[in-house]
């Protein structure tokens, strides 16, 4: 685990090598995320750093087209 952002629960990880990355991807990944086609998804959290960091081209697609 590399952070932790309290404001939004969630944890950024961390991998020792690529081999462990790959098969975390492949194999784990895909058991603790839901399946989607929509690509237009809203991300709050992404949407809350992008305005946090000032980063006004991130604000405007923040999670997928939104404007």
């Amino acid at each position: 685990m590399k952070s932790y952002d309290e404001r939004f629960d969630s944890y950024t990880l961390g991998f020792p090598n690529r081999e462990v990355e790959q098969g975390f991807i492949k194999y784990l990944l895909p058991f603790y995320t839901p399946k989607t086609d929509n690509k237009n998804t809203f991300s709050i959290a992404r949407f809350v750093k992008d305005v946090d960091n000032g980063d006004a081209e991130g604000f405007k697609v923040s999670g997928g087209r939104f404007y």
